[in-house]
Protein backbone atom coordinates (compact mmCIF):
# COMPACT_ATOMS: atom_id res chain seq x y z
CA UNK A 1 0.00 0.00 0.00
CA UNK A 2 1.25 3.23 -0.73
CA UNK A 3 0.56 6.10 1.42
CA UNK A 4 -1.66 9.51 -0.25
CA UNK A 5 -1.40 13.38 1.60
CA UNK A 6 -4.75 12.65 2.52
CA UNK A 7 -3.69 10.04 4.62
CA UNK A 8 -5.50 7.21 2.30
CA UNK A 9 -3.87 3.92 0.86
CA UNK A 10 -4.13 2.48 -2.34
CA UNK A 11 -3.47 -0.50 -3.04
CA UNK A 12 -0.92 -1.19 -6.38
CA UNK A 13 -1.28 -4.52 -8.07
CA UNK A 14 0.82 -5.75 -10.98
CA UNK A 15 -0.51 -8.10 -13.63
CA UNK A 16 1.76 -9.62 -16.48
CA UNK A 17 0.45 -9.61 -20.01
CA UNK A 18 1.96 -11.95 -22.44
CA UNK A 19 1.35 -10.42 -26.32
CA UNK A 20 0.32 -12.91 -28.90
CA UNK A 21 2.16 -13.07 -31.80
CA UNK A 22 -0.37 -10.86 -33.00
CA UNK A 23 0.59 -8.23 -30.52
CA UNK A 24 -3.08 -9.22 -28.62
CA UNK A 25 -3.07 -9.17 -24.72
CA UNK A 26 -6.25 -10.86 -22.55
CA UNK A 27 -6.90 -8.68 -19.52
CA UNK A 28 -7.85 -10.33 -16.23
CA UNK A 29 -11.19 -10.37 -15.62
CA UNK A 30 -10.70 -8.19 -12.71
CA UNK A 31 -9.70 -5.86 -14.62
CA UNK A 32 -12.47 -6.09 -17.11
CA UNK A 33 -14.79 -5.88 -14.21
CA UNK A 34 -13.44 -2.43 -12.45
CA UNK A 35 -13.34 -1.03 -15.97
CA UNK A 36 -16.48 -2.41 -17.36
CA UNK A 37 -15.59 -1.64 -21.11
CA UNK A 38 -18.36 -1.24 -23.69
CA UNK A 39 -18.77 0.67 -27.25
CA UNK A 40 -20.29 3.64 -24.98
CA UNK A 41 -17.30 3.45 -22.02
CA UNK A 42 -14.25 2.38 -24.38
CA UNK A 43 -10.80 1.44 -23.29
CA UNK A 44 -8.43 4.34 -22.98
CA UNK A 45 -4.32 3.62 -23.36
CA UNK A 46 -2.68 6.71 -22.42
CA UNK A 47 1.12 6.87 -22.83
CA UNK A 48 2.86 10.09 -20.54
CA UNK A 49 6.81 9.17 -21.51
CA UNK A 50 7.59 5.99 -20.50
CA UNK A 51 3.95 5.80 -17.62
CA UNK A 52 1.82 3.62 -19.61
CA UNK A 53 -2.08 3.69 -18.07
CA UNK A 54 -5.11 1.97 -19.05
CA UNK A 55 -8.42 3.86 -17.94
CA UNK A 56 -11.92 3.41 -19.33
CA UNK A 57 -12.74 6.87 -18.30
CA UNK A 58 -11.62 9.78 -21.52
CA UNK A 59 -8.92 11.74 -19.52
CA UNK A 60 -8.76 15.29 -19.19
CA UNK A 61 -5.29 15.35 -20.70
CA UNK A 62 -7.33 13.88 -24.00
CA UNK A 63 -9.92 16.19 -23.86
CA UNK A 64 -7.68 19.28 -23.80
CA UNK A 65 -5.74 17.83 -26.48
CA UNK A 66 -8.87 17.50 -29.17
CA UNK A 67 -9.96 21.11 -27.67
CA UNK A 68 -6.56 22.91 -28.35
CA UNK A 69 -6.33 21.08 -31.61
CA UNK A 70 -9.78 22.39 -32.81
CA UNK A 71 -8.52 26.04 -31.34
CA UNK A 72 -5.80 25.70 -33.51
CA UNK A 73 -7.57 24.99 -36.44
CA UNK A 74 -10.29 27.35 -36.11
CA UNK A 75 -7.85 30.23 -35.53
CA UNK A 76 -5.31 29.09 -37.96
CA UNK A 77 -2.89 29.43 -35.30
CA UNK A 78 0.35 26.77 -35.28
CA UNK A 79 1.28 25.34 -32.22
CA UNK A 80 4.63 27.86 -32.04
CA UNK A 81 2.30 30.73 -31.89
CA UNK A 82 0.05 29.16 -29.16
CA UNK A 83 3.40 28.49 -27.07
CA UNK A 84 4.71 31.90 -27.72
CA UNK A 85 1.38 32.87 -26.23
CA UNK A 86 1.00 31.02 -23.20
CA UNK A 87 4.76 31.69 -22.18
CA UNK A 88 3.74 35.50 -22.31
CA UNK A 89 0.53 34.60 -20.04
CA UNK A 90 2.15 32.91 -17.56
CA UNK A 91 4.63 35.50 -17.44
CA UNK A 92 2.04 38.25 -16.88
CA UNK A 93 0.05 36.29 -14.20
CA UNK A 94 3.62 35.51 -12.52
CA UNK A 95 4.25 39.28 -12.14
CA UNK A 96 0.78 40.15 -11.40
CA UNK A 97 1.61 37.41 -8.61
CA UNK A 98 4.88 39.01 -6.85
CA UNK A 99 3.90 42.30 -7.69
CA UNK A 100 3.00 42.91 -4.25
CA UNK A 101 5.80 40.33 -2.89
CA UNK A 102 8.42 42.31 -4.43
CA UNK A 103 7.54 45.58 -3.47
CA UNK A 104 7.48 44.03 0.42
CA UNK A 105 11.06 43.13 -0.03
CA UNK A 106 11.81 46.68 -1.20
CA UNK A 107 10.45 48.12 2.00
CA UNK A 108 12.24 45.77 4.13
CA UNK A 109 14.73 48.33 5.42
CA UNK A 110 12.15 50.41 6.40
CA UNK A 111 11.03 50.47 9.96
CA UNK A 112 8.63 48.22 11.07
CA UNK A 113 6.09 50.53 11.22
CA UNK A 114 6.23 52.38 7.43
CA UNK A 115 6.18 48.97 6.41
CA UNK A 116 3.14 48.13 7.93
CA UNK A 117 1.41 51.30 7.44
CA UNK A 118 2.87 50.42 3.37
CA UNK A 119 1.50 46.96 3.35
CA UNK A 120 -2.01 47.91 4.57
CA UNK A 121 -2.71 49.69 1.01
CA UNK A 122 -3.23 48.21 -2.03
CA UNK A 123 -0.38 48.35 -4.93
Amino acid sequence: MTPLSNDRAIAIQTFPLIPTPQGQVTLPPEILDRLQPNPDNPLVLLKIDDLILLTSKQTQVTQLSEQFTAQMAKYEISLEELLDGLQEERQILWQESHKRLRFTYEIDDLSPKYARSINDHEI
